[in-house]
């Protein structure tokens, strides 16, 4: 009886296998005769890549009948004469292509799909824009009945949404030449620099794979990383590159495009209006050699005569420049660098005028570093932008400050009365008969008392002030208090005095200004002739 269900169900497996629908081959005199001809792009694919054209029948089910040509150095493929079960067949491109955001060979083979409805047209591309919308098409035509051209027009509509492209005129995805100057060719050619990027051609395969698969039932781009990773390296392309090396691959291939269309435009408005989260590529070590990275730091207040790190771990592709615009403080000299070690960097001038200075790199797949340093005589707050890849607009910004700025809120910034003894640091030299001040510049009210504590070789004298303070000698030195009042009252909440020295030897400043630190502020100064 057992061996009898075995034989059974042997026999039902058989049965429903040979009922398996399989294509019906269509007669040879109702095939239809096509000629195909067009370009595989990414960038163009090289001399002897593959195209493989797959016949499908009136229900879009592969035939089995295939064809195969190569293409020649400008991507570019011609077959006469194809005898077609419909006018519908699947294109696949395969090979290495030119990468025009590097201007290099791709370092490995790129897989491109297409499909198409070859009715009426005279050239069929298969590029990035096919191949995203290959599978919605399908999904849409299977899962709700449209037609191939509305699932086709409502994924490329899908897929340019991501790019903030959709209300531009493109036409069928099919159609677009990244060396032509229309709207849709620029619109080609910025997707594909985007999906490029400084990535590697495996990363590219990957991303359009991972972007089919999260998009092919809903039609939305619903992965967070996926979106963080397509604005963050959009941002860095190097526009200006990019139509350079267009211009110069396409001569190479012997057409001189004048002109080259529009891309850079709608990449600087996805650069724009996109509300995806942008994290950087370009990475900013810890630390160096030379020290803390002063540009990938997470906090803001700089200690004053430390020597910071100036360094960026730069991608394969790509430009930065940095911007550090003095906000507050002495404009003649606020930061300085070791010049003879500025290894990949191109540093402007310093603008003492603007209080301005720009760091620049374009060395690609190096870590970029040079020594800077705050010196130790004056408060400082400075605005520093990033900006990639020459975009218009700082990728990132961030605020820093300088001279015994602490998380109270007490600014210890220098004056036109002289340097503020409470922002040197401690054991420093200060001159004799040279004016100086204690000062404090805070919001809101405080009441801040010092005791400067000195030898008898040592004569001061009160210059004057300003805000609300007062002095008064005590034994073995002078009192000093500063009262600050609401904050934009005609002190501006700045309280200080002014006071000059004779004679030489140790001061000693003791306050009762509680550090973030927890402990009270205090300065040793040795005063010299």
């Amino acid at each position: 009886m057992k061996n009898c269900i075995i034989l059974c169900a042997f026999a039902l497996t058989l049965f429903l296998l040979s009922c398996k629908e399989d294509p019906v081959p269509v007669p040879e005199e109702k095939l239809k005769e096509y000629d195909v001809m067009g370009s595989a792009q990414k960038g163009p694919f090289i001399n002897g890549s593959s195209v493989m054209i797959y016949d499908l029948d009136t229900d879009f089910k592969p035939t089995g009948r295939t064809f195969q040509v190569n293409t020649d150095a400008k991507g570019h493929f011609e077959l006469s004469g194809l005898k077609l079960s419909s006018d519908y067949v699947q294109m696949v491109a395969d090979g290495f292509y030119y990468n025009e955001v590097s201007g290099d060979l791709s370092d490995e083979r790129l897989m491109l799909k297409a499909f198409v409805n070859l009715t009426g047209k005279s050239v069929i591309n298969i590029n990035v824009l096919t191949n995203l919308e290959y599978e919605r098409i399908r999904y849409l035509m299977a899962s709700q009945s449209l037609s191939y051209q509305s699932a086709r027009s409502q994924s490329q509509n899908e897929i340019l949404k991501i790019f903030n492209m959709e209300s531009l005129q493109v036409g069928d995805a099919e159609s677009l030449d990244i060396a032509k100057s229309g709207e849709g060719d620029g619109v080609l050619l910025a997707v594909s620099a985007i999906l490029q990027g400084s990535r590697s051609t495996a990363e590219v395969s990957k991303l359009q794979a991972d972007m089919i698969t999260d998009m092919k039932e809903d039609g939305i781009l619903n992965d967070t990383i996926i979106q963080s990773s397509l604005i963050s390296h959009s941002r860095e392309l190097n526009l200006n590159n990019i139509k350079d090396n267009v211009i110069n691959k396409y001569k190479e291939l012997g057409i001189l495009l004048s002109v080259v269309n529009n891309f850079d435009e709608h990449i600087k408005n996805f650069n724009q209006t996109s509300t995806f989260h942008f994290t950087p590529t370009l990475e900013f070590p810890l630390k160096t050699a030379t020290g803390i990275n002063f540009l990938g730091m997470d906090f803001n207040t700089i200690k004053l005569d430390t020597m910071y790190a100036f360094a960026v771990k730069m991608p394969k592709v790509g430009k930065i420049q940095i911007k550090m615009k003095l906000l507050d403080g002495y404009k003649s000299f606020p930061w300085g660098y070791v010049a003879a070690n500025n290894y990949g960097w191109k540093i402007s001038i310093y603008d003492a005028v603007k209080g301005e200075q720009t760091f620049t790199s374009t060395l690609n797949d190096a870590t970029i570093d040079v020594p800077i340093t705050f010196p130790g005589f004056g408060y400082g707050k400075a605005l520093i932008e990033y900006y990639y890849n020459d975009s218009p607009t700082p990728a990132k910004s961030r605020t820093i400050t300088w001279g015994g700025y602490n998380e109270s809120g007490y600014i210890f910034k220098d004056s036109p009365g002289g340097l503020n003894l409470l922002a040197f640091n401690y054991d420093s030299t200060i001159k004799s008969e040279t004016n100086y001040i204690i000062g404090i510049t805070k919001e809101g009210l405080y009441n801040v008392k010092f005791k400067l504590l000195y030898p008898s070789t040592i004569v001061p004298e009160v210059m004057g002030g300003w805000g609300t303070y007062s002095s008064k000698d005590i034994s073995g030195g002078m009192e000093i208090e500063l009262k600050g009042t609401e904050y934009g009252s005609t002190s501006g909440g700045v309280s200080e005095i002014v006071l000059k020295f004779k004679g030489t030897g140790a001061i000693t400043i003791e306050s009762d200004l509680k550090l973030s630190d927890g402990t009270f502020l205090k300065n040793k100064l040795n005063l010299t002739n």
